[in-house]
């Protein structure tokens, strides 16, 4: 062999993978970051761009390689290089996925002349070198995975675009060295002639055939590529999920595979080869391969992963040693199209590998995320390798049967398994020091009941929204590294998911703003430094304590002054020549008195007159988020104080150290301080407008029976308790012995928090202990009502005097339709009948009542009205169906889009009662109605509905409660008459799913009881009715 040729195409080979090396580390996380940090989307993106890539090296590579053997391997090669620099230039620039796709279709089809690199070694190399050779080239490979990288990473700090212009230019640097120093190594005279039907992927494959013993080796090399590609393809995406490594992890741990990559390639092929000879050496790095993936499936700590790659090294040793072996087998001047149908081979399978193995990877955390064995794919990938061992050893007929039992058991594993959610925010490229919403989705079923997660060290509180579970966080300012969003997903029945994505937040472009002050101002006296400290701990505590209490706002955020901005977030400030800080807020002209407005609502934290920032104002948004309003003259409210939404809470002032009256507005989520204009017309409850619509389907029909077992199954519940039975001689039969009334004496404490701390203050119970039981009432009892019900018009449709007994009144048949533009497969028209006096001389107090929408006459109404008051019918079946086969139509199937409840939904008690608050609604608009004065009357059934109304809609001013039993006033501990269990076993639609529970006798968590309910009837009351202000 020419010595010196072989390091030339060495040189060219090392150019090209270092450019490949760097951007390895960076590109996962870019797809992530276009993708709107949906870790699933983003898993399923990669998966498309990697079988995308080999496809294009299945059609590409024979044509390339039959090219080669026409026209000579260095144009291929020089013309390889050129296009790889305009792949990374694309994505370097790709601001979709679209252009990144381009450039990975590009890439797919210039990297297939990877293969033409392999036949200029069989040009210039003896049969007996050429697996020795094939190591070093592969040496060459190592070189760059060692050094690509750890040099990605480090640009990756720089920018998530930056290693892609690296790899760009270095791709360049490689057509210029083999322009220069690459000779040809085809003579003309050994040149074959071009022909379409051997440079097809399935001419190339015909050479396969023609050849026996060709067969068996190219099926050994497609189980060699499929199993190799697992690593590739999840080495970051299992890395992140099952040790939580950084970008910077990942690049070292490469570092580490190209290391023993080279060292087993350029030093122990060729010994290997030599001392075993090829078909040996075969087995044996098929056979450490297989022996590296069961260590990686199976590794419980990321050190023990690692302890896989020098094991794995030596699966360096099969490819080689398969070249060699197939090489052999063919003339020189069919070795480009050898090259070419290996290349195609190995193109079908890494068509395959990408998307069988993160399938395989979503299945396996799916289901068997609880008995920890994500690393299925791995130990999927070792069991392909040992089929590869039976075909060296037994021949192609004896692999298939282990090849069939490979993917029957991954397909028996994936089978029916939902992938687990995903994490994707807005804005989708964030800015360091700047707001996020973070959403569940791809996975986030109706199982879920609770969210829990975690950015930057921060707790995250996630809500259930509409469009899917939300919560909004904060990016650190100054980090423009990857931030690890992570979020534990709770089921019913008591299973998780455990779902992390990267935030990768683009730098600030802030100036610089230089400031000439006194001495004084610029660095404050070191007799004040304690004072400084004191303060800041001050400030720093109630920012902390805005986690401990619930979202209290619900409309969009909005400016605290109309003028304009003097000052934006992040300036860099330099104050006197020296760099000191950068600006941690926004700053708003306005003249000393200038009004200062609330944002949002929330509830005043701290009112202080502090060194740095003057008279100081911070509000408690809840949900870890507080805003603050510094520098003020004077202040307009006091700690305690719950403030709306723009009312005026100060004015606009000098105080502290600055050089002039302005507001500074700042923002802070738990411990990070972010620009406060990113709250700005925020609202967590508004669809995003890059979401794709889903498209609509019909309501589902089930009967009452199929949903009941249905919400039985999401909890996990196999048998429920029956309920009590009016039959005296039951064995279940209803008790009505006052000595046995009481099996569970001992009440949840209303006035104790659930931390154990007694409510000791007026504020301790308004903005904590009412949270808490309103919160268990609503999750375990009658269920949330979404914040985004549609809005309800109500027209009249008949209005005409009457008679009622003997007196004259004014009668109106009412229609409030509910807003189904979203959803108009359900319509939702709520019929309310509204009675008032006819020569009343003022607006009239009046009794809303849940019934059929009549003005037929009847004693009860005749004494009201006689008395000059009103009445109001309102029909609860228009609003939701009294039974458990309409819960997917009605006000809660339109909400829900025709799909059947979460645990934690809404049931019919709360939605008559949502239905009588929109009459209200209506009531407040109708001059003959005094509004403040209307009360809410039911029996039985209507009878809790109506106390449910009076306890969660404040404006009603009085409840005339009849036989209301449980789900009402009676104590769901009481054993007398009625039980829980009627209504889990009976009217289980009335309630919550989640109430299911506590009737349960059998289920994945036991079994419960009514005494295990978090909250009782007594609480309710206390905070709802007694205690209403």
């Amino acid at each position: 062999m020419r010595r010196a040729t072989f390091w030339f195409i060495f040189g060219t080979v090392l150019l090209d993978m270092l450019a490949l090396g760097i951007i390895a580390p960076v590109f996962p996380k870019l797809v992530i970051q276009l993708e709107g940090g949906n870790d699933a989307s983003a898993a399923n993106a990669l998966g498309l761009f990697g079988t995308v890539w080999a496809a294009m090296q299945f059609v590409f590579a024979p044509v390339l390689g039959a090219l080669s053997d026409r026209v000579g391997r260095r144009p291929v090669i020089l013309l390889s290089c050129l296009g790889l620099g305009l792949d990374y230039a694309i994505m370097a620039l790709a601001p979709t996925l679209g252009w990144l796709f381009v450039g990975r279709v590009l890439s797919g089809i210039t990297a297939s002349s990877f293969s033409t690199s392999f036949a200029y070694i069989a040009d210039v190399t003896e049969p007996d070198e050429r697996a020795a050779r094939f190591g070093l080239l592969g040496m060459a490979f190592g070189l760059g995975f060692i050094l690509g990288p750890a040099v990605g990473g480090l640009l990756g700090g720089i920018g998530l675009r930056a290693p892609f212009w690296a790899a760009g230019a270095l791709s360049l640097v490689g057509a210029a060295y083999g322009w220069f120093v690459l000779p040809e190594s085809l003579p003309a005279d050994r040149r074959a002639t071009f022909a379409w039907r051997r440079a097809n992927p399935v001419g190339s494959l015909g050479m396969l055939r023609a050849r026996e013993a060709l067969v068996g080796l190219a099926l050994v090399a497609f189980l060699y590529r499929v199993a190799h590609d697992a690593l590739p393809s999840l080495f970051v995406l299992y890395g992140d999920y099952r040790f939580g490594w950084t970008a910077r992890a990942v690049g070292f741990a490469l570092a580490g595979v190209g290391i023993v990559s080279m060292i087993v390639q350029g030093g122990l092929v060729g010994a290997a080869v030599k001392r075993l000879g090829e078909s040996r050496a075969l087995i044996v790095g098929l056979a450490f391969g297989a022996l590296a993936f069961a260590l990686y499936g199976l590794a419980p700590t990321g050190a023990l992963f690692l302890l896989g790659i020098p094991i794995g090294g030596l699966f360096g040793l099969t490819y080689p040693a398969l070249q060699g072996l197939m090489t052999r087998r063919v003339g020189p001047d069919e070795q480009g199209r050898l090259q070419g149908a290996i290349a195609s081979v190995m193109g079908i399978a890494g068509v395959i590998a990408p998307l069988l193995f993160t399938q395989v990877f979503a299945a396996a955390i799916g289901r068997f995320h609880g008995l920890g064995v994500p690393g299925a794919p791995f130990l999927l990938a070792a069991l392909l390798l040992v089929t590869a061992i039976v075909v060296v050893r037994r021949g192609v007929v004896a692999s298939l049967v282990a090849l069939v039992a490979c993917f029957g058991a991954a397909s028996a594993s994936a089978q029916g398994v939902a992938g687990p959610p995903g994490l994707t925010w807005r804005p989708r490229a964030p800015l360091e020091g700047s707001a996020v919403v973070l959403q569940l989705s791809a996975g986030a079923d109706d199982s879920i009941t609770a969210v829990r997660g975690e950015l930057a060290g921060e707790p995250l509180h996630f809500e259930h929204t509409p469009y899917g579970w939300r919560a909004l966080a904060a990016v650190p300012f100054g980090r423009a590294d990857s931030v690890a969003a992570r979020a534990t997903v709770e089921r019913a029945g008591g299973l998780t998911d455990s779902v992390v994505a990267w935030l990768v937040p683009h730098r600030r472009r802030a100036p610089r703003e230089r400031l000439r002050v006194a001495p004084d101002l610029a660095q404050p006296p070191d007799s004040l430094e304690e004072r400084i400290k004191e303060e800041q701990q001050l400030v720093t505590g109630v920012r902390h304590q805005a986690h401990d209490a619930p979202r209290l706002w619900h409309e969009p955020f909005m400016r605290p002054r109309s003028s304009a901005l003097r000052d934006r977030f992040g300036v860099a400030r330099m104050f006197n020549g020296v760099l000191r800080s950068s600006h941690m807020g926004v700053d708003f002209a306005g003249r000393r008195g200038a009004s200062v407005r609330a944002a949002n609502r929330g509830v005043v934290a701290l009112v202080a007159d502090l060194y740095l920032s003057g008279t100081t104002v911070l509000i408690d948004h809840g949900a870890g988020l507080v805003t603050g309003y510094l520098h003020l003259s004077r202040t307009l409210v006091a700690v305690g104080d719950t403030v709306a939404r723009g009312q005026e809470i100060g004015e606009v002032g000098a105080s502290g150290r600055v050089t002039g009256p302005h507001l500074h507005w700042l923002a802070a989520y738990g411990g990070i301080t972010f620009d406060p204009l990113g709250l700005v017309g925020l609202d967590l409850n508004a669809p995003w407008a890059p979401l794709r619509k889903r498209a609509l389907s019909a309501p589902q029909d089930l009967t009452a029976e199929q949903d009941h077992r249905r919400m039985m199954d999401l909890l996990g519940i196999k048998a429920l308790r029956p309920g009590a039975s009016g039959n005296d001689s039951a064995p279940n039969h209803a008790n009505y012995d006052e000595a046995l009334a009481n099996p569970y004496p001992d009440l949840p404490d209303v006035l104790t928090l659930k931390n154990g701390t007694k409510v000791a203050t007026a504020e301790q119970w308004w903005k904590l202990r009412r949270a808490e039981i309103a919160e268990d009432m609503a999750r375990e009892v009658y269920g949330r009502v979404p914040r985004d019900v549609p809005k309800v018009t109500w027209t009249a449709k008949v209005s005409e005097p009457e008679f009622v007994g003997r007196t004259s009144v004014v009668a109106k048949q009412l229609v409030g339709h509910v807003d189904n533009a979203s959803y108009p497969l359900i319509s939702v028209d709520i019929a309310m009948t509204v009675v008032v006096p006819a020569n009343a001389p003022a607006p009239v107090p009046l009794l809303m009542m849940f019934g059929r929408s009549s003005a037929r006459d009847s004693a009860k109404r005749a004494q009201l009205v006689d008395d000059g008051w009103g009445y109001a019918l309102v029909d609860p079946a228009s609003i939701q169906a009294d039974n458990g086969a309409g819960l997917t139509r009605g006000i809660i199937g339109l909400v829900n889009r025709g799909q059947p409840r979460r645990p934690d939904d809404w049931g019919a008690l709360r939605a008559w009662a949502w239905g009588a608050a929109r009459g209200l609604d209506y009531l407040e608009t109708d001059p003959a109605v005094d509004a403040k004065h209307v009360g809410i009357e039911g029996v039985s059934r209507y009878g809790k509905a109506a106390l449910v109304a009076l306890a969660f809609e404040p404006r009603f001013a009085m409840g005339l409660i009849g036989s209301s039993g449980k789900g009402g006033a009676t104590l769901h501990r009481r054993n007398w008459g009625e039980a829980v269990e009627n209504l889990t076993g009976g009217e289980y639609y009335w309630m919550a799913g989640n109430y299911l529970k506590y009737g349960a006798s059998e289920a994945s968590f036991g079994s419960k009881h009514a005494n295990d309910l978090p909250v009782d009837s007594h609480e309710l009351i206390a905070t709802r009715l007694a205690v209403r202000r």
